[in-house]
């Protein structure tokens, strides 16, 4: 009767056997038989004799090595060209956020000024002071651009 002992890996039989490996062996007979198998076909295989392929076989063994080369050498090529081309798309996507946030930078600034400016006139009006000509004309002109600026619906606008 088979004990609930754990059993020798197979792939341990290639190697020196332990001496608690032994004594389980002499004892287990399904890692007996296992054993046996193993020297078996071990002993086969050493008797075996390598048969070499017919002689007009060498060149399409040759071909079918440079073909397998070709093919991995175009598919690294494709493999760097994909990370060429995804590398120059995120440095192309990293220059045109920095693009936009400098034109945002300035658009900003340009809107700051004409407010200030617009705050001046404001307040040149309401302290009674009679603007010249240019100083209305300008009034004019800031007015104008305030509206098409409020009604502008992308920063193109």
């Amino acid at each position: 009767m088979e004990s609930n002992n754990m059993h020798i890996c197979n792939s341990r039989f290639g190697e020196k056997l332990a001496d608690i490996e032994i004594s389980h062996l002499n004892s287990c007979e399904s890692c007996q038989a296992d054993f046996a198998l193993f020297a078996k076909v071990r002993a086969n295989v050493k008797v075996m004799e390598l048969k070499s392929p017919p002689v007009g076989m060498w060149p399409n063994i040759y071909n079918a090595q440079a073909t397998s080369k070709k093919k991995k050498a175009s598919q690294q090529k494709k493999i760097m060209l994909w990370q060429t081309s995804a590398t120059l798309a995120v440095a192309f996507c990293f220059l045109a956020l920095g693009w936009l946030f400098i034109s945002n930078q300035r658009l900003e600034m340009k809107l700051d000024e004409l407010l200030l400016a617009n705050q001046l006139l404001e307040l040149q009006l309401k302290q009674n002071v009679h603007p010249s000509f240019s100083q209305a004309r300008l009034v004019s002109q800031v007015q104008e651009i305030e509206g098409q600026l409020l009604k502008a619906n992308s920063l193109k606008e």
